[in-house]
Formats: C-alpha cells, structure tokens, sequence
C-alpha cells in the first residue's frame, strides 16, 4: 500500500474524524508550547481533510477553538479586559490565532492532491 492509498484511507476511511481529534489534541499541545503549533496543526488537518473546502473549515475551527482557549486563560488570570481593549495586540491574536492555521490547512491540502487511481 503506498503512501497516497493510506493518506486516502485516512481521509476518506471510517476513521476520518478519529484522525481529525488526534489533530486537534497534538495542535493543541503543539500551541501551547510554540505559536509555530499553529502551522503544525494547520499543516497536519490540511493532510487529514478530505477538500480543500473541508481544509479551510477545520483550520478555523482549530483557530476558533485555540483563540477562545486562550481567552478563558486571559479572563482566568483576570487580564482578558487588559488585552482585548490594547487595539493592535488584540488583532494580533486574532490574525495569528485564525489565520495561520487556516492558512496552513489550505495550503497544504491544496498542494496534497494524491492520484490514487492509476
């Protein structure tokens, strides 16, 4: 079995959204290590996406989740006021939090379009 025969099991296989939670929890810890988790997630859900539509989707799901995580963090340290009135550090959190990992889904789903058939 080749490489893009799995890569389609996966994407198209029973276990698709096994696959993608097992994503979501790596992206999640790979996040609260390093903002660079953010690419890493988007990258790997851009491989477990059966569309590039699907890729897109699941990339803003990802950042939704991470930017709503980190705001329960902020008001749990009692800074969630603090940051989100700071106009240019707030849309910085957003854009970094959303845009890279739904970037990184796209692109690399864009760029995975396996020919299995032939």
């Amino acid at each position: 079995m080749s490489a893009a025969e799995r890569l389609r099991g996966v994407r198209e296989g029973p276990r698709t959204e096994a696959a993608i939670l097992a994503v979501f929890v790596v992206g999640v810890i790979a996040s609260a290590v390093h903002w660079a988790g953010l690419v890493v997630a988007g990258a790997l859900l851009g491989l477990v996406a059966v569309s590039t539509g699907r890729a897109f989707v699941l990339g803003v799901y990802f950042g939704a989740f991470v930017l709503g995580t980190y705001g329960v963090v902020l008001a749990w340290h009692g800074t969630l006021g603090s940051v989100a009135t700071a106009f240019p550090l707030s849309l910085g959190i957003l854009a970094v939090s959303v845009v890279l990992p739904t970037a990184a889904a796209t692109i690399v789903r864009f760029g995975t379009r396996l020919d299995t058939e032939g």
